[in-house]
């Protein structure tokens, strides 16, 4: 059996720390959501889920959360909104949740551009990705790059000179992972697994390490496809018939992997626990606490 990667127990430490140190600003700190709904249940559902996580985490800790929810919406219009919320100084914190519904790979990006560096809790604008997440002194990284390096830590996974397959093209995942371990002082160079990658099930069953998010596509990486003592994050997450699932065929894949994440459980409340850490630093940055 595998050792499980317990998301929770990790969370639940990380925002115990978290709402100590929110207690001690001068006042709560304000994170806006902008949600678009595409009125398809099967996609808006673990979104919509996994907001109210946000919400609900948030709370506990003292956060003002605001959602602002739109239907249809063109890139002009929420561009507009985003950066009105940009400009507003009682707002600490702005995520544009994704996918957006309507919007083009570069319409998408432009709103996000909009992000303030200083408000970006995601880090998906395209200063912060060009810095490499280098601003604040490296206290704020995408919630999914802290979400993993405290996996490894925690659980002693070494993961340099180790062949990493990342299955996953969006980029609150993929793109994100894919930047970290091209840092200079990472210097790792996964392979990234997409579905124009030739032979991707021979380089799957190569990697020691597989870190999967992949939109739309439960239980697509079965058993057959990876190594034995394969060490397996799956940050998808999709409800199927009321069950929530992952990339991951768990059944199948965790009878061959050393380590593996849950799903739910595994990757989604460390990513929410890492929201409002990177909400915390950048509050606090400029209140100059």
């Amino acid at each position: 059996m595998p050792i499980l990667l317990d998301g929770k127990k990790l969370a639940d430490a990380v925002l115990a720390d978290v709402k100590e140190q929110i207690a001690k600003l001068p006042r709560k700190p304000k994170l806006v959501i902008f949600f678009v709904a595409s009125g398809k249940p099967e996609t808006d559902g673990p979104t919509q889920s996994f907001i109210a996580q946000k919400k609900k985490s948030g709370e506990r800790l003292g956060v003002e959360i605001e959602i602002r929810e739109f239907g249809y919406v063109g890139r002009d219009e929420l561009g507009e909104e985003v950066q009105k919320a940009g400009g507003d100084p009682s707002i600490d914190g702005i995520i544009v949740q994704l996918p957006i519904p309507g919007l083009s790979y570069q319409d998408r990006q432009k709103v996000l551009d909009y992000i303030p560096i200083e408000k970006d809790v995601d880090l998906l604008s395209g200063q912060a990705m060009g810095q490499g997440f280098r601003h604040m002194n490296e206290l704020v990284w995408p919630p999914i790059v802290s979400a993993v390096k405290h996996f490894f830590k925690a659980y002693g996974i070494a993961y340099k000179k180790k062949r990493i397959a990342i299955v996953a093209r969006g980029k609150l995942v993929g793109s994100a992972i894919d930047t970290w371990f091209k840092r200079p002082d990472e210097d790792i160079g996964p392979i990234v697994i997409t579905k124009h990658t030739e032979r991707p099930e021979e380089l799957l069953r190569m990697a020691d390490i597989v870190i999967a998010g992949i939109p739309n596509a439960p239980n697509t990486i079965t058993g057959d496809m990876v190594k034995d003592g394969v060490v397996v994050v799956d940050a998808g997450s999709f409800k199927v018939g009321g069950v929530l699932l992952g990339n991951v065929d768990f059944e199948s894949v965790s009878k061959k992997a050393s380590y593996i994440t849950p799903v739910p459980g595994g990757v989604g409340p460390l990513m929410v626990a890492y929201v409002y850490k990177n909400l915390y630093e950048l509050a606090a940055k400029k209140l100059r606490i």
